[in-house]
């Protein structure tokens, strides 16, 4: 496995990961360290995915189908078709850049079926009265994406990224990302000893 200090690539921004500064991180073995930022890597992906898929969709379906309370004019309800495609290309391209990692590093994911935020979103809307029901599920979409946007404004800014990793996503979120595979510098030998 290389060091993460041999050509400066990392797979996931350690100023982004708390954990990384702890002392036990700071002494530990460069592919324990590595190994670190791919799961973190990964956990950030399927998060991606899941709230693509479990929260932004549905959403934004219900917007552009009329299904959402909201008394809105055509053509927004036409856009909200047009970010329904958006976030779905999002999550797609996502789970191909997870799968690439996964093939170029060796290292499988360790992910829980599903991520918190899904059982705790399904308790809060229970917990909600009927007249408000939906407008739990519209402000969580409408804070997650502002929040991942934030994020993503500096991952793609990150040279020490390879190409095509936490680097994938657009600077804006409309545009599509480059279609270029993450380069298989490690050649399998990334993962676990």
């Amino acid at each position: 496995m290389r060091a993460l200090e041999a050509d400066g690539e990392l797979f996931f921004s350690p100023e982004l990961v708390p954990a990384f500064s702890h002392p036990l991180l700071q002494r530990a073995e460069p592919h324990v360290r590595e190994a670190v930022l791919i799961h973190r890597l990964y956990e950030y992906l399927r998060f991606t995915i899941d709230l693509e898929q479990s929260a932004v969709i549905p959403v934004t379906g219900h917007i552009s189908r009329g299904m959402s309370g909201l008394d809105l004019p055509e053509p927004m309800r036409a856009d909200a078709f047009k970010i329904v495609t958006d976030e779905a290309w999002h999550a797609q391209f996502t789970y191909e850049i997870l799968s690439q990692v996964r093939a170029r590093t060796g290292v499988a994911p360790a992910l829980p079926e599903a991520p918190t935020f899904t059982s705790e979103l399904a308790r809060i809307h229970e917990a909600l009265p009927h007249e408000i029901r939906g407008l739990d599920e519209m402000l969580f979409a409408i804070v997650s994406e502002t929040l991942i946007s934030s994020v993503l404004e500096d991952l793609p800014q990150d040279e020490r990224l390879p190409e095509g990793s936490a680097r994938w996503w657009p600077t804006t979120r409309s545009t599509r990302p480059s279609t270029t595979p993450i380069s298989p510098r490690c050649s399998g030998t990334c993962g676990p000893r």
